[in-house]
């Protein structure tokens, strides 16, 4: 039903019209025509309607809703016939006794003493102590049903049996109360136990009551559960950007594998997790392998074809890590990349160290490896490391044409601060540097996401190309610097490296833009900010087509959605340009009455007063 016809069945004077539009002898129509019956006080054509309605649309929420009115409209209009019902309906019952006279305090003691042993009229002393008060609460029954949230707190330093103490921690929530380690560590050393993460309470523990749990029940250590709860608690807060921030992300890691370490070897494979993720951080903030490290990642057992053989044959299958395995909702980062590119790299930048670790890999792998490391740095030896590689292998190595970014080059660079990329290039004599300005706004318009690599650049034209000359043997892999003046400006650029058939392409962005949102009456309030959290009251947002300005307090409102999910926005302002995500929300209304009376004031031929709170939730 459009909101013309219902604005005209609930506002207008006169509601024939509105109902003649209806289908007759749909549920809508037959609800509206006993709706306007009712408004008219026409109860016995309302009635009628009723009487039909089982039989043509069944018991539906309309009819009970419908039923309920009438019950109320007759008991205005017919007292007598109706006050039952409503009396059943409702469950009200008359149990109090009438309101006493008030008089002189003599006449009321006398009063008191004529009143009977039965009925009696003071409270004995003691009658309000808390403490008996929850004591006979909590021996009531076992499901602790009289005992209030608020109550619930206090039991906690109780000695209880197992069956109330597993209803309190069901009930609790987040409580500091050290007692509740205690009793987490005994419900869980019963047999009926659900284990950890079968009550509520156990994911409302912080970091500092999950590791005195574990050592009150230290087998938990092994427990996937209770090591997921320790690590998400361990996650930097939402405002730090692992992917970018590097320095925030290594001191992560370090500090999630000093916990990480001590578990046993059912978490190997969150152990290769971490520490892929440990020497991939290294490497990407320009730092050599940690020896150490990379003998603590070569040590898990698993399976890969650089590994010494059998080191698998003798350990459980539970305790074989699985270095891919997705850890994502637990740690935040991405499942691991190529292992073996990993290890690699290792050896290639550390030969020498490399040797420490040898017993982990397989010793032909290592050789070659180590042989093809000294002939691509140009060291000693290079005739016995071609003799250990064999002609074919060697001749290979010599003509591989490789051309690649440095994994530490950072995607993202300041506003104002100089562009330059390092670049591991073997035989290539000429290599071609190609810059393309991007307008961000254009593409996000056509595919919706942030610019990637994968964008195609046929019929661009560069805004910047220069040409540079090697003369390094073939054999040799060089690590260069290219500085790129022509990303003076800030914004999004695509870098193109052409060399001797192969190419290879980086996307880099200066200057960055950040929002912070907050749902507000109006919908979604967003402040765009730049690289150092400062507001820029010119920057605007789009989501779609369609963009948003921000208003005279420099914030960006974008209405409530009809189809809530996490969305791409361009955040735009001058130069700068980023896409951000959103979460948006849908709105929803209710409206509520709160009504407050005293029940004894519901007596025959009185006028009660009551206190009534009406509210609208947006």
């Amino acid at each position: 039903m459009d909101l013309e016809l219902l604005e005209a069945l609930a506002l207008s004077g006169d509601r024939s019209a509105a109902l003649a539009q209806l289908l007759p002898g749909s549920e809508d129509h037959d609800y509206h025509r006993a709706l306007d019956a009712q408004h008219r006080g026409a109860l016995d054509e309302a009635d009628a309607i009723l009487r039909s309605w089982p039989e043509r649309h069944g018991h539906t929420p309309g009819y009970d809703r419908l039923r309920a009115r009438q019950l109320l409209y007759r008991v205005t209009a017919t007292p007598p016939e109706a006050v039952e019902q409503v009396r059943d309906w409702l469950g009200v019952n008359h149990w109090h006794e009438a309101d006493a006279e008030l008089g002189t305090e003599a006449e009321t003691e006398a009063r008191d003493e004529g009143a009977g042993p039965s009925r009696p009229t003071r409270l004995p002393d003691g009658a309000f102590d808390p403490v008996a008060l929850l004591r006979q609460a909590a021996e009531a029954d076992a499901s602790l049903s009289q005992v209030t949230d608020e109550g619930t707190s206090e039991l906690l330093e109780w000695q209880l049996e197992a069956a109330r103490r597993r209803v309190l921690l069901g009930r609790l929530g987040h409580t500091p109360q050290p007692e509740v380690v205690a009793l987490v560590a005994d419900e869980l050393a019963q047999r009926s136990s659900g284990g950890f993460g079968a009550l509520a309470i156990h994911r409302d523990l912080t970091l500092d009551q999950l590791h005195p749990l574990a050592e009150l029940r230290p087998e938990l250590r092994g427990h996937a559960g209770w090591v997921a709860a320790v690590v998400t608690r361990m996650r930097p807060p939402a405002a730090v950007d692992l992917e970018l921030e590097l320095d925030a992300r290594a001191a992560y890691l370090d500090e999630l594998w000093r916990f990480a370490a001590g578990l046993p070897p059912a978490s190997n494979s969150l152990k290769a997790h971490v520490l892929w993720h440990l020497l991939d951080t290294a490497r990407r903030r320009g730092a050599g392998p940690n020896i150490e490290l990379l003998g603590a990642y070569l040590a898990l057992p698993r399976a890969a074809r650089f590994l010494a053989r059998g080191r698998t044959d003798r350990v459980r299958r539970d305790e074989v890590a699985e270095p891919g395995a997705d850890f994502t909702q637990i740690t935040g980062l991405p499942p691991a990349g190529d292992d073996e590119e990993l290890v690699r790299d290792a050896i290639h930048r550390d030969p020498e160290a490399a040797e420490r670790h040898a017993a982990y890999l397989d010793r032909g792998w290592l050789d070659a490896e180590l042989a093809e490391a000294r002939l691509l740095a140009g060291g000693p030896d290079a005739d016995r490391a071609t003799l250990v590689l064999g002609p074919v292998r060697a001749a290979a190595l010599r003509d591989r044409i490789e051309l690649a970014f440095a994994p530490h080059n950072p995607a993202w660079f300041a506003a104002d601060a100089p562009v330059a990329l390092e670049v591991e290039v073997k035989h290539v004599a000429e290599l071609v540097i190609k810059v393309f300005r991007i307008d961000p706004l254009a593409y996000y318009h056509h595919h919706r996401r942030a610019i990637d690599a994968a964008l195609d650049l046929d019929g661009l034209a560069a805004s910047d190309e220069q040409v540079l000359r090697f003369t390094e043997p073939p054999i040799r892999r060089v690590r260069r610097r290219i500085e790129l003046p022509a990303c003076a400006r800030p914004g999004s650029y695509v870098i193109d490296l052409i060399g001797n058939g192969m190419s290879s392409r980086a996307v880099i962005h200066k200057g960055r833009l950040r929002h912070v949102m907050r749902v507000g009456a109006a919908g979604h309030v967003i402040t765009i900010l730049d690289d150092a959290g400062r507001p820029r009251p010119d920057a605007r947002a789009w989501l779609g087509d369609r963009e948003y300005v921000p208003d005279e307090r420099g914030a960006v409102v974008v209405p409530f959605s009809t189809a809530p999910a996490r969305t791409a926005m361009l955040l735009a302002a001058g130069d700068l340009a980023s896409v951000a995500y959103v979460d948006l929300v849908a709105e929803t209304a209710k409206l509520a009455l709160g009504l407050v009376l005293d029940r004894q004031a519901l007596t025959a031929g009185r006028t009660a007063r009551a206190i009534a709170r009406l509210s609208l939730k947006i």
